[in-house]
């Protein structure tokens, strides 16, 4: 079952904001483990501590995975079209801030993206 090469970008996107949340947790846990002052307190969060960074790790492999997969599509793209998917799906910016960023008015930026998916799509159609 081949993935459509949207599927693929939000994928890369959604597992990097996964990994920033699971990151934001484990932060917190540190945070109770290092303020705790009872040894029978800090034992389960040390073992919940661990069991999230494995899970941190192996995000972390799968995202390294999807954005290679991710770059490839960009890859072939005009320059204006692979900033504005490059910090929407792989930088993790909101439109609004991907506009910023480029310096290009919102609705370029839609319509950059909406030029580049249907390039990626184009190219994916004729590769089958």
């Amino acid at each position: 079952d081949v993935m459509k090469p949207i599927e693929i970008l939000e994928q890369a996107r959604s597992c990097n904001i996964c990994i920033d949340a699971k990151l934001s947790s484990l932060e917190r846990l540190y945070f109770l483990i290092k303020h705790i002052t009872r040894s029978d307190d800090i034992e389960p969060l040390i073992i919940k501590a661990s069991a999230l960074e494995k899970e941190i790790n192996a995000k972390i492999d799968e995202l390294i995975e999807m954005r290679v997969s991710a770059h490839v599509l960009i890859a072939s793209l005009p320059l204006e079209e692979q900033a504005v998917l490059e910090e929407y799906y792989i930088n993790c910016l909101d439109w609004d801030k991907v506009a910023e960023k480029i310096h290009f008015s919102i609705r370029k930026v839609y319509n950059l993206r909406k030029s580049a998916l249907s390039l990626i799509n184009s190219c994916a159609e004729s590769a089958v």
